[in-house]
Order: structure tokens, then C-alpha cells, then sequence
């Protein structure tokens, strides 16, 4: 048995993917239901499918700081991403462009003003002061 695609707007079957995406770029009417991801040229028949197609598609490589996609180039992808710096912090794990990263850990999260290392919480100031050898 063959695959069979259906234009749900106009239940119109195609015997192949390409006919039914040719099918949805061109039926200007559709494009109020159907999505289209402009990095790979594809259509999708709603929100759902296209939201899916961007997490799941190892054709995608989309840096989630600056939404650049590197498409199927892992490699740059990679390479960009070391251009960002992360959090230390499993908890905050935000991503900042490098020289960005500096300003955050100064203005966001907490310091012992002894030995200035960075905390996530006052609490955790706190609880390194009273336990840390470096402040008796």
C-alpha cells in the first residue's frame, strides 16, 4: 500500500510528498491554516506540526540565544555556541553572548564579599560563610 497525503482544508489527496507540498505552496488560500518553515521549504498543515518539525528536526540547529539556524550544519552550530556563555548555574542556565556572561553573574546572582565567589541565592552566601574555613 502506498502512502497517500491529504490537504485537510480541501480533503484533496496526493499520491506523493512532493505533489502535496507543491500542492500547499501554491493554494494561497491554505496558507491561513498551514505553516511554512522557510529554512528547509517545507509545509505543514497547522501550528502543532510545524512547532514539531522545529523541536524534533535534526535538519535544524537554532542557537536559543540569537536564533540563528545553522540547519543541518552541526559542526557551526557547535563552533556559534562556544561564541555564548552559560550560566554556571544548573538552576538559572541562561545563555548569554560572551562578553555578556560577566555582567549577569555580577548583577543577577549573589557574592561573599570575602572571597567574592558567586552564588545563586543569599542563602547560599550565607551558609558558605558560616561553614567556609577562608572566613574565620
Amino acid at each position: 500500500m502506498s502512502n497517500v497525503w491529504v490537504c485537510e482544508p480541501c480533503d484533496r489527496t496526493f499520491g506523493s510528498f512532493e505533489a502535496h507540498q507543491q500542492h500547499l505552496q501554491f493554494n494561497y488560500d491554505h496558507h491561513d491554516t498551514h505553516c511554512h518553515c522557510s529554512s528547509c521549504d517545507y509545509w505543514f498543515v497547522d501550528v502543532t506540526a510545524f512547532s514539531a518539525h522545529m523541536k524534533h528536526s535534526t535538519f535544524h540547529n537554532i542557537c536559543p540565544l540569537c536564533k540563528v539556524d545553522f540547519l543541518a550544519d552541526k559542526a557551526k552550530f557547535n563552533s556559534h555556541m562556544l561564541q555564548h556563555g552559560k550560566c554556571p548555574f544548573n538552576a538559572c542556565g541562561m545563555i548569554f553572548q560572551w562578553n555578556q556572561l560577566d555582567d549577569h553573574l555580577q548583577n543577577v546572582h549573589f557574592h561573599c564579599t570575602k572571597c567574592k565567589k558567586t552564588f545563586l541565592s543569599m542563602d547560599e552566601v550565607r551558609g558558605h560563610r558560616e561553614t567556609s574555613t577562608l572566613h574565620f
